[in-house]
């Protein structure tokens, strides 16, 4: 095996590595936004949080936010906690 097929190969390692851990945190990511969803739901159960107004809160957040990956994460969330606020407001 030549140095440039030795290169490909360790290339692909630490490339194959690299999209585990991203894959990895991507899950953490979704499992820590499903935690804080179900936190604001039951704050909001016992009256301790007003779910549309933390979503203008988020939503007013995410305009004034410049980077755009940034943004967009707090749009989601935005939309995440209308959507509990809509399901909250249809269970009463």
């Amino acid at each position: 095996m030549n140095e440039t097929e030795q290169l490909r190969q360790e290339v692909a390692g630490i490339a194959e590595q690299l999209i585990a851990q991203i894959v990895q945190l991507q899950h953490a990511q979704a499992a820590q936004k499903a935690g804080w969803l179900l936190l604001l739901a039951q704050l909001s159960r016992q009256g301790l949080l007003d779910l549309p107004r933390l979503r203008s809160d988020l939503a007013t957040q995410a305009e004034l936010i410049d980077d755009a990956g940034l943004q967009s994460q707090y749009a989601e969330f935005a939309d995440a906690v209308r959507f509990l606020a809509d399901l909250t407001a249809e269970k009463r």
